[in-house]
């Protein structure tokens, strides 16, 4: 019966070898190994041995797994042969066989070793006298010999074929008690220019490596490479050896590291043509956009990041550290004007020293309401630093003017018994206030809709009913009372918040306050499905007093909440269609094809151009954490979705939105860094449409 070993070490790969003893096998497993770091699938391996040892050829059928091609010069290739067979290798050619066909113009090992019939040992082949250059081989990373006496002659014949792979390094056997051969042979191959090194656990064999003269012509080997590779590319030169997508990012690795970025770049897009399988694709898309820094392909490079960020078969760690270089390709958004908020919340009765942070804003009357979070903590190198351990939130309702002056602030109280928990962080965290009134809008919005009666402040629906007194919509909230007055200032916000539930998990919670004395008169913690679990980031909608709000973008769901039961209930569950750029085909593409699950609510949907506006944010985790946003449109319907590029507003950091409201002079937008400023950022509108417009294009 035939001795049979299977190989499961995941360096060596599934493999059978027969008629190896298992001692010689599993003596060389580790060694074998450890020599795979030298090799790839774009480069040959050579092995010779004119010795007849029980392990001749294991090296050739193993690494043959890991390399373009394996030439074996071996004196007793009985084995070799057979196990070429039984593992269906088509990559090792036995030299020393008198029954292989040669076929000259694909062959070379070493330079004064050839396939002689009339000889049939290695010995009868390597002869000083017989120098056979007629074979050439560039790719040549590593050699194994093997050898009695004939080390020096062997690396004599093959000095041609070690100068054209540019000096790789190999391994050669010893015999220690040959002291002064030994002497002889180190001094050769030094003269060679190569350094000795001894192999930590293997007594046997020494490496040869480091060679001083490789260095001087590397570069060239690379570019002579890719002159090849480019060749028979362009000529249609049928070489499926060659010309696959592992060995074009082979060389394209080599040129990035040589610093020939366009050529690197080429490479990368010819392995893209390359059949592949998608974690292979998105690799090749994680390269590209590192290149393409280097090189006038900024586009192209922030196409290859969205390719990685949006798509359905990227992992999280894949899709975080893309996150971070897509970074270089971001712009800071060119806001037209910043106002810096400030106003100052300490009192005699805290001792806590808070500082503003994230604000959110809102039209109201003639110009606006903006809350703003105090806080007592700071971020230090990602964490959070608080007196006692007790990070505290505080809210202020200010009045400000059309032109963003302050004129009034009163601090956000809350009056209602809701039951609180003691926790170690207090407070309505991340207040997003929303609003039923649609001034202040540009012009293009609703553009299927009449113009608002101005005699009724503005603040309330065409169809409102005239016998109510003061024009205040018929279906107005209850809660306010029973009052139809326009000055009925209720306002309403969203939150997080870990006080109202027993087990101190983030909650959504819906909230009502009023106006005039900033009193908090309703405070409704909010459960999908009566589940409790952490939620934060949803994006709050009013529309006719009804309060709605999008739980997630990727399945888009959207939910009702019913103000009175204070019940949620689905409305839509969908996988919205992405409107493209008006130069890509007409032809929607679905979600399905693409993840925009990484998504983060930010700022209150408002009205925008037939349609609704709001931004999203993606998170790049890490000790510090780095916040990027988006523009996020949708149609009336929410059947349609628009996403910009992603953008920060001054700096790559921890930079939050809560918030943007519409003015006469352009999109407001409210934003902190690192949870210790609060400011409102003015844009154009016509920035916000050329970014929504030039959503790049997913391959």
């Amino acid at each position: 019966m035939q001795n049979c070993f299977y190989l499961k070490n995941d360096d060596i790969k599934d493999t059978l070898l027969f008629d190896y003893q298992n001692d010689t096998i599993n003596n060389n497993l580790n060694f074998i190994s450890w020599c795979k770091q030298f090799v790839n699938e774009t480069c040959n391996f050579i092995e010779i041995s004119d010795i007849d040892n029980l392990d001749s050829g294991l090296f050739s059928i193993i690494m043959a797994k890991d390399c373009n091609k394996v030439y074996s010069f071996i004196l007793n290739n009985t084995n070799l042969e057979k196990n070429i067979t039984k593992n269906n290798i088509s990559n090792i050619d036995v030299i020393n066989n008198p029954n292989k066909n040669i076929i000259e113009d694909s062959i070379l090992c070493i330079d004064n070793i050839k396939y002689n019939p009339n000889k049939n040992t290695i010995n009868d082949c390597i002869n000083n006298d017989c120098f056979i250059d007629d074979y050439n081989i560039i790719d040549l990373y590593f050699l194994k010999i093997n050898s009695d006496n004939n080390h020096i002659n062997i690396l004599k014949g093959a000095s041609n074929t070690l100068m054209n792979s540019n000096y790789p390094p190999f391994i050669f056997n010893i015999d220690k008690t040959k002291v002064e051969y030994n002497s002889i042979l180190f001094e050769y191959i030094k003269s060679l220019g190569y350094k000795i090194v001894n192999i930590l656990n293997v007594d046997d064999y020494i490496l040869a490596s480091d060679n001083h003269i490789r260095f001087l012509d590397e570069t060239d080997i690379t570019i002579k490479l890719y002159d090849k590779y480019l060749n028979i590319s362009n000529n249609n030169i049928s070489n499926n050896n060659i010309l696959n997508s592992h060995k074009w990012v082979k060389l394209a690795k080599k040129l990035m590291e040589k610093k020939y970025y366009d050529k690197a770049y080429e490479c990368f897009n010819k392995a893209l043509i390359n059949p592949l399988t998608i974690d292979r694709k998105f690799s090749i898309y994680e390269y590209i956009s590192k290149v393409a820094l280097y090189i006038d392909k900024k586009t192209e490079g922030l196409n290859a990041c969205e390719n990685i960020l949006l798509s359905s078969y990227s992992n999280f760690n894949f899709k975080n550290n893309t996150l971070l270089m897509y970074s270089n390709y971001m712009k800071r958004l060119p806001f037209k004007k910043i106002l810096q908020l400030f106003t100052d919340i300490n009192d005699n009765n805290i001792d806590d020293e808070f500082k503003e942070s994230s604000p959110s804003i809102i039209n109201y009357k003639n110009g606006y309401r903006c809350n703003i979070r105090y806080v007592n903590y700071i971020i230090d190198n990602g964490n959070y630093v608080a007196k006692n351990n007790i990070i505290r939130t505080r809210n202020k309702l200010l009045t400000i003017d059309t032109n963003l002056n302050i004129i009034d602030n009163i601090e956000l109280i809350n009056s209602t018994n809701i039951k609180h928990f003691d926790v170690n962080v207090k407070g309505l965290e991340d207040v997003r206030l929303f609003t039923n009134n649609i001034d202040k809008q540009p012009f293009g919005l609703f553009n299927n809709t009449e113009e608002i009666d101005k005699s009724c402040d503005k603040s309330c629906d065409k169809s409102c009913d005239k016998s109510c007194d003061k024009s205040c919509d018929k279906s107005c909230d209850k809660s306010c009372d029973k009052s139809c007055d326009k000055s009925c200032d209720i306002g309403h916000f969203i939150c997080t918040s870990l006080e109202f539930n027993s087990k101190r998990i983030p909650q959504i919670c819906y909230g009502q306050y009023d106006f005039s004395t900033g009193n908090i008169n309703k405070i409704i913690p909010i459960k999908i499905n009566n589940e409790l679990k952490c939620e934060k980031n949803w994006m709050p909608l009013m529309i006719d007093n009804e309060v709605y709000f999008i739980y997630s973008i990727h399945p888009f769901k959207l939910y009702h909440f019913n103000k009175n039961t204070n019940e949620t209930s689905l409305v839509k569950e969908t996988y919205l269609t992405i409107e493209t750029k008006s130069q890509l085909p007409k032809a929607t593409k679905s979600c399905l094809m693409q993840n925009l699950s990484e998504f983060r609510g930010s700022a209150p949907l408002i009205p925008y151009k037939n349609g609704w506006l709001c931004t999203i944010h993606q998170v790049y985790y890490n000790n510090i954490r780095k916040y990027f946003h988006r523009f996020i449109w949708f149609d009336l319907e929410f059947t349609t979705i628009k996403y910009s590029k992603l953008f920060y507003f001054e700096s790559i950091n921890i930079e939050f939105n809560l918030s943007i409201c519409h003015s006469d002079d352009g999109l407001l937008m409210t934003y902190s860094q690192n949870d210790n400023s609060a400011k409102i950022g003015l844009i154009d509108y016509n920035i916000v449409d050329e970014y929504l417009h030039n959503t790049t294009k997913l391959y």
